[in-house]
């Protein structure tokens, strides 16, 4: 499932999830997130692809499904999420991207606290949770938060020029 640098995959609508990344795919990748962490912090971003909006979308769903509050970064760079995962004390951070690939990939990139890439490790525990379907559940009171992060571009501008 994780390739040298997260999930990279053709975005489809629906369909076969081992070829494709779809909303459903997106959805239990929210909900593996959410039970690896037990319903901590988890920071998003996402990049300028049309597909990357309707992943965040179904990603958020999974993820506040098991108690997890959600940063919404908006449309930034992968080092701008990597360096907001310490400004917002995220849990995880998940980066929506496909990089230097074709616009019809879409993926994601997943980070620790410290704004470093998941280990094989951590993405392979994930890969287990995944498709064992085995997730955190939550009550509807306990159903987590979104909160939109509009200023995060110019905190990293700011950072950058501090240095």
């Amino acid at each position: 499932m994780f390739g040298t640098s997260g999930i990279r995959k053709i975005f489809a609508g629906y369909g076969d999830e081992s070829k494709n990344f779809t909303p459903q795919s997106a959805l239990n990748m929210g909900l593996t997130i959410g039970t690896y962490i037990n319903g901590g912090t988890v920071v998003i971003g996402r990049d300028i692809r049309t597909t990357a909006l309707p992943i965040q979308l179904a990603l958020t769903s999974g993820l506040v499904s098991t108690g997890c509050k959600v940063l919404t970064i908006g449309t930034v760079t992968t080092p701008t999420l990597a360096m907001s995962m310490k400004f917002l004390n995220g849990d995880c951070g998940v980066m929506i991207t496909a990089s230097h690939n074709t616009p019809e990939y879409i993926g994601i990139k997943i980070w620790n606290p410290s704004g470093l890439a998941f280990t094989e490790e951590q993405e392979s525990k994930l890969e287990e949770i995944y498709f064992k379907k085995e997730f955190r559940t939550v009550s509807w009171d306990k159903i987590g938060s979104i909160t939109e992060i509009n200023d995060i571009n110019s905190i990293h501008i700011n950072e950058i020029l501090k240095k």
